[in-house]
């Protein structure tokens, strides 16, 4: 058989199954898994009001890029395990508005981080 290499972009983190096409050909056959990385490297705006309304920047890579149409799609961010809303998002960076905590039924949970 012969082997199909393909490079591909800045694609966001998650599971895809790809569709190649061969041109003459049609699409290969059961083209396999492709697993892209998703890696968070900073995240700022860490402490806030239990109001919600801070904007947390998170860098790094495998972000689904959102153009202003898309926002509040299928990117997800939480904060303290509630929807953090995604203002903006590239590549390598998203914005998120922090939720309000501020009800009868919130839990905060502090860990340290472990090393």
């Amino acid at each position: 058989g012969k082997v199909v290499k393909c490079t591909l972009g800045e694609t966001p983190g998650g599971d895809f199954q790809p569709k190649i096409y061969i041109g003459g050909k049609g699409l290969a056959w059961n083209a396999g898994q492709f697993k892209a990385g998703l890696e968070v490297s900073t995240v700022t705006s860490v402490t806030g009001s239990f109001a919600g309304g801070q904007r947390i920047a998170l860098s790094g890579r495998g972000f689904q890029a959102l153009n202003a149409s898309e926002i509040g799609g299928e990117m997800q961010v939480k904060a303290c395990g509630l929807p953090c809303t995604v203002l903006s998002s590239t590549y390598t960076s998203a914005v998120c508005e922090a939720p309000k905590i501020l009800t009868n039924s919130a839990r905060v949970d502090l860990q340290k981080k472990k090393k």
